[in-house]
């Protein structure tokens, strides 16, 4: 319960941090598109700070939980950079530019929010649908809970791997390895869909206003490359990629670029988030300096970079042979 209590505050707080400093992006990018002013406040400061200044608060409050750290770096900061790019190049979703107060409430949100297009405000939440987040947030928790007391004693590999006998490549295509990716894959995803279903919850309870499906079990419901991603698989950050990387580059490339600098800026994003993830910050250390080394594990960077450059590849393959 204290690890929700943690989340709800950081994100509450970024929240409200936010919705303060989209007055300055409403007057200097909203109301000056196209100008100068516009771009150099955009890049200049807005993304440089998302990209920045998480490792700094996580040092600050002295933020250990990995989890946490990711909340803290891989949401609001992921969605305020490419708000502030969709923001530059014209394509915000309807309504939110109406006014200042519209903004702050778009920015200040990790969800995206449903609109009435006939008042152009955020969707009113019912006691019902209240109770049916609530409810559903519930069950994932015991899902999660549930699925993780039977892979993590088996160290998330459930299933035996490749034997002796096979080597190189055809490690990757063995029956145990891609059965245990398969499992990774599902704690990942059962991880990701459980908090964004606590954040849902808490914004249509506690918010009071309705907001749009994040996670709709990908792994198993999806058909292609493009529907997993598209579709299926974060549709928050689906939707910021579209209108703050894809789009821009679309106006003026063909679809394969504006493709390929959406998903190749999705592989930066994701590998910048991996350093804040496991930063070690001085409180995390013993007082000579060193720490434990479970604390101070380092990630192989670049991973997660050429996967979504793989992921490039299949899509372009999908525009290009798929209807075939």
């Amino acid at each position: 319960m204290f690890f929700w209590i943690q989340l709800l505050t950081i994100m509450a707080l970024q929240g409200l941090v936010l919705a303060a400093f989209s007055t300055l992006t409403y007057r200097l990018i909203v109301k000056q598109r196209g100008m100068s002013t516009c771009y150099l406040f955009g890049f200049g400061f807005v993304i440089p700070m998302c990209l920045l200044l998480p490792r700094h608060l996580i040092a600050a409050f002295d933020i250990r939980n990995k989890v946490l750290k990711f909340m803290m770096s891989g949401i609001l900061p992921t969605t305020t950079m490419f708000h502030c790019s969709e923001a530059m190049y014209g394509f915000c979703p309807p309504f939110v530019e109406a006014s200042p107060a519209s903004y702050a409430i778009y920015s200040a949100s990790a969800m995206e929010l449903k609109y009435d297009p006939k008042t152009g405000k955020p969707m009113k939440a019912t006691t019902k649908e209240k109770l049916q987040r609530i409810g559903k947030f519930g069950i994932y928790v015991v899902v999660l809970g549930g699925y993780l007391s039977v892979v993590a004693p088996f160290n998330y590999m459930p299933f035996e791997g490749p034997g002796a006998d096979v080597s190189g490549f055809m490690k990757l295509f063995s029956a145990g390895q891609l059965l245990n990716n398969l499992a990774a894959g599902v704690v990942f995803q059962l991880y990701l869909t459980t908090c964004c279903e606590g954040l849902l919850a808490a914004t249509c309870a506690l918010g009071g206003v309705q907001a749009n499906e994040v996670m709709h079990n990908p792994i198993f419901t999806s058909n292609s490359p493009s529907d997993f991603w598209g579709r299926k698989w974060n549709s928050v950050v689906h939707g910021v990629l579209k209108r703050g990387a894809f789009k821009p580059v679309r106006k003026y490339f063909s679809k394969y670029v504006a493709a390929a600098v959406a998903f190749g800026a999705s592989g930066i994003f994701h590998e910048v988030i991996l350093t804040s993830v496991f930063y070690v910050h001085d409180h995390e250390r013993e007082p000579n300096g060193e720490c434990d080394p479970s604390k101070c594990w380092s990630p192989n960077y670049g991973g997660n970079l050429a996967f979504f450059i793989w992921n490039t590849v299949l899509i372009c393959m999908e525009y290009t042979i798929g209807g075939w």
